[in-house]
């Protein structure tokens, strides 16, 4: 069962996480996003997540794309929209 978490029991995950990461950014993204985050960690890597209007996600590692997130409802339409043009 989840229960409600206290700052008691963030501490730890705070604190290893400020080992990590340097600083994180929110951008005001380009037409067409909701949101632009970038992580910098300690170890002079950034991460660039971009949020588009669809709440489709991209993560990128510099310029490189590392990762792509479709939420289920945008799947589901996809699917929906390939089966009717079939």
């Amino acid at each position: 069962m989840l229960q409600q978490a206290e700052k008691k029991d963030q501490q730890p995950f705070i604190e290893s996480l400020s080992q990590l990461v340097e600083k994180i950014i929110v951008h005001s993204p380009k037409e067409g996003f909701r949101t632009k985050v970038t992580i910098h960690l300690h170890s002079g890597i950034v991460i660039t997540v971009l949020v588009k209007k669809d709440y489709e996600s991209e993560v990128f590692k510099g310029a490189k794309r590392i990762g792509k997130y479709v939420p289920e409802v945008q799947k589901r339409r996809r699917g929906a929209l390939d089966r009717a043009a079939v």
